[in-house]
């Protein structure tokens, strides 16, 4: 389930921004986005937060001490107008 979190050295690979030079990379071009308007302020602030969730969950899950859950939703029947016999 942490396989999306590893890092990839493939540019074209969403992963490529967990390796070192991808995350400088990364880093680089939404500071620069910000800077020139292209991104609302706070943008880079942001996106370090979620790399460093990604780092800790990546890091967990590789460790065993986490895993992704798993999510049931139920729903109770419709009541009947009138009851069956």
């Amino acid at each position: 389930w942490y396989t999306p979190l590893l890092p990839s050295w493939n540019p074209l690979s969403q992963r490529f921004q967990f390796n070192p030079v991808g995350g400088v990379l990364t880093n680089a071009a939404i500071w620069t986005m910000e800077t020139i308007g292209l991104a609302p302020m706070g943008t880079v602030k942001t996106q370090k937060i979620l790399q460093s969730g990604g780092f800790a969950l990546r890091d967990a899950g590789d460790e065993g001490v986490f895993t992704a859950i798993y999510l049931m939703v139920g729903r109770k029947p419709l009541q009947t107008a009138s009851p069956q016999q």
